[in-house]
């Protein structure tokens, strides 16, 4: 037998794509605002998740939190949106982190813990728990000569790493900033 591929439109262009594991789903970031559930097994369109107000440019995905795992959405914004899939799909969306006065770039869990560090266009680096909503730690670029294209989460060496026109290692245990 041969296998076939099948196309899911979408409107815009896709800028991310997570694997999650219950339920066993593909989920699509997308610059029409909305994140797009399909179901892996029988290659079916579940369901649209519209929470952003502009394109959704990343995704995170932590299995280890609650039965189902959490999930974590960006865009062109300064929140970071927060769902969960133990009850359902319809009622996944849990809420926001707010705190960044400038759109994010990026936002990453930290080694299957309910703690995630947030980057925006500024460099400032946030520290947030998903599970009480809250931000323990703000990181203010001190630099402002980096341009930010991403974040790089290094949990076993405790330091969050953000890179664009240049690469910085923040190191937690420490509380400073390297540049390379």
């Amino acid at each position: 037998k041969r296998k076939y591929c099948k196309i899911f439109q979408h409107r815009d262009e896709i800028y991310d794509v997570i694997e999650t594991k219950k339920p066993f789903l593909i989920m699509t970031a997308c610059l029409d605002g909305l994140i797009r559930l399909i179901n892996v097994k029988d290659l079916e369109f579940l369901k649209t998740w519209k929470y952003h107000n502009s394109g959704v440019k990343h995704l995170d995905y932590n299995p280890n939190l609650e039965s189902n795992g959490y999930i974590l959405s960006t865009g062109f914004e300064y929140n970071i949106y927060l769902y969960c899939t133990d009850m359902s799909l319809d009622s996944a969306f849990k809420g926001k982190l707010e705190g960044h006065f400038v759109p994010l770039i990026d936002c990453k869990f930290i080694n299957g813990t309910p703690i995630c560090s947030s980057v925006d266009e500024d460099g400032n680096i946030r520290i947030w728990d998903t599970l009480q909503r809250i931000c323990l730690q703000s990181i203010p670029n001190s630099k402002k000569n980096i341009t930010v294209n991403g974040l790089v989460i290094m949990g076993k060496i405790n330091k969050c790493i953000y890179y664009g026109n240049n690469i910085a290692f923040y190191d937690a245990k420490y509380n400073e900033e390297k540049d390379i």
